[in-house]
């Protein structure tokens, strides 16, 4: 599961037998706490939904997302030990300092969320988890997580163009709730049977303001959204393809260069946190194993 966009979230469903008696079972106990069928089915059919026909097989999926699960209930108990709390104000704090380092509007935010195809409150809990994870890091781990002046240089010089000249394309995109749908909406517009504009309000289950016209930088689209947009010429129109769950058929309206050179010290946070997400990673896996390794857990799935 993707790291910047995946969460650890548990939703409770209570399967019902015909004489009315509530049927689950513990497949999990971790430290005393259980984790129970009905959440691990309820996140198993969320992350399948998700990961499209690129997904592992059932069995598979299900065994990797109590994993996950596993890991959640470590680190909310290991915040609870260590007294360790993200709030509200915290997370709303964060959420300001991403798009004043990515100098993003709120529209642009609004629209880069629409693109990844979550929510504002999906968002915040990633965001949390985030912080929680640094903040645990803090407490426990003594190898810091350095990004060294020379590495920012490094990446700068690599991105050269990413970050002295912004691409920003205006796009319009209409969401699909199958993949079959979306071929039929594709296949139309490129017959030219119906235009965009149609198919957005007639067809698209996602934003229908200004006929799901937007405008995105390309510095901020992830390689699913750069791989469908590449070579499209204005007025063309992608191949569905699959974000979140849901199918997208994407045109081209227009693309336009922009020159925003601010120099390194304009970007050098960006850059920082960029280059500091893995190696936290690392150090994360690193503390998660010796969490897991001194933990009672109990599989039984």
């Amino acid at each position: 599961m993707r790291g910047a966009w995946m969460f650890g979230l548990v939703f409770f469903v209570c399967a019902q037998a015909a004489w009315g008696e509530v049927v689950d079972r513990i497949v999990a106990v971790v430290n005393g706490e259980i984790i129970t069928w009905s959440e691990l089915e309820a996140e198993t059919n969320r992350f399948l939904a998700q990961a499209g026909p690129n997904a592992l097989d059932e069995a598979s999926a299900r065994k990797a997302v109590l994993d996950s699960l596993i890991n959640d209930l470590l680190v909310r108990q290991e915040a609870e030990r260590l007294q360790v709390t993200v709030s509200d104000s915290d997370v709303e704090n964060a959420l300001r300092e991403f798009k004043t380092r990515r100098r993003l509007s709120d529209a642009e935010f609004q629209h880069g969320l629409t693109l990844q195809g979550i929510t504002l409150e999906e968002f915040k809990k990633q965001l949390r988890s985030d912080l929680m994870r640094r903040r645990i890091l803090g407490f426990m781990v003594q190898r810091k997580v350095v990004v060294t002046d020379e590495e920012i240089q490094a990446y700068y010089d690599a991105h050269a163009q990413q970050f002295r000249a912004g691409r920003h394309l205006t796009v319009q995109l209409a969401v699909l709730p199958s993949q079959e749908d979306a071929a039929k909406v594709a296949a139309a517009v490129h017959k030219g049977d119906i235009t965009m504009d149609q198919a957005v309000r007639e067809y698209s289950i996602g934003p229908r303001q200004d006929d799901g016209v937007m405008e995105v930088a390309w510095q901020d689209l992830d390689g699913t959204w750069r791989q469908a947009l590449s070579g499209l010429s204005a007025g063309q129109v992608s191949s569905p393809f699959l974000v979140q769950g849901k199918w997208v058929v994407v045109r081209l309206v227009r693309e336009r260069t922009t020159d925003e050179d601010g120099g390194i010290d304009a970007v050098r946070e960006e850059i920082r946190e960029i280059l500091a997400r893995p190696k936290l990673e690392e150090r994360f896996q690193e503390y998660m194993a010796s969490l897991r390794a001194k933990a009672l857990i109990d599989v039984r799935l």
